[in-house]
């Protein structure tokens, strides 16, 4: 029996705790190697029954000499774990990131958006393809009392507000930065603006630096588990035991 008509059978059990109990009843009948394709398709197909209850648990004592199995079940409840702490804390950022074309992109996509993202936020700071940041180059001219210091403060205050505009005021709620009224950046102190523009770089690179990872990671626990579940190659099935298990079950 090829795959694909192996992953329609079980697909479509009808009673799918009576086949998990009739495949433990057979399991001396199938190999170690055999049982865990068919419980990484089981758990395809069926992947609500594997999140509701536990089956490792259930079927550790009658397993526990089929290593290959055990390892198909250890390794998918320890992804679907990483997966759900990964959505919590993406959801986080869904909360402060309200940009309803980015959350409709597929993961690769918003990657690749985080990371031009990323580039825009360097550009703003003069530094996306390396060398210093400009607020570290304006440091010697704000404290110099140069007489363009007004057209100097005027630029930095436009690429504030491009960084608003890239992201939004959430996030500077969320890195605990500061607000400044436009009519008093004027005014602020050559030191505490420089200190200012440096916080904000290195609190935002952070964040996107950690922001990539996690979709990163995501994207891999992802396939992780998509490979997981979709068995290449399949060698079961030359026995009876396993048609009688689908055909009880159907």
């Amino acid at each position: 029996m090829n795959i694909n008509l192996t992953n329609e059978k079980i697909q479509n059990i009808k009673y799918p705790y009576f086949f998990l109990f009739y495949l433990l009843t057979y399991k001396s009948e199938i190999s170690d190697y055999n049982f865990s394709l068919i419980l990484r398709l089981f758990l395809k197909n069926h992947i609500d029954i594997a999140l509701t209850t536990n089956l490792k648990i259930i079927f550790y004592d009658d397993i526990c000499d089929y290593t290959i199995s055990c390892n198909v079940l250890d390794k998918f409840y320890k992804l679907i774990n990483t997966k759900l702490i990964l959505i919590f804390t993406i959801k986080k950022w869904h909360n402060i990131y309200n940009n309803t074309l980015f959350w409709e992109l597929n993961i690769n996509d918003k990657i690749d958006y985080i990371l031009n993202l990323k580039l825009q936020f360097l550009a703003i700071y003069d530094c996306s393809k390396g060398g210093t940041p400009f607020h570290l180059k304006l440091n010697n001219l704000l404290r110099s009392n140069n007489p363009s210091r007004y057209e100097i403060v005027e630029n930095i205050k436009d690429r504030l507000l491009l960084i608003i505009k890239l992201f939004n005021l959430n996030f500077f709620k969320l890195l605990n930065i500061p607000l400044i009224k436009i009519s008093d950046f004027y005014n602020l102190d050559s030191n505490y603006l420089i200190q200012y523009l440096t916080i904000i770089f290195q609190k935002f690179i952070k964040l996107l630096n950690e922001t990539l990872l996690l979709f990163e990671k995501f994207n891999i626990v992802c396939n992780n588990i998509n490979n997981l579940l979709n068995p290449k190659e399949i060698n079961i099935i030359d026995s009876p035991d396993i048609d009688l298990i689908l055909f009880i079950n159907e």
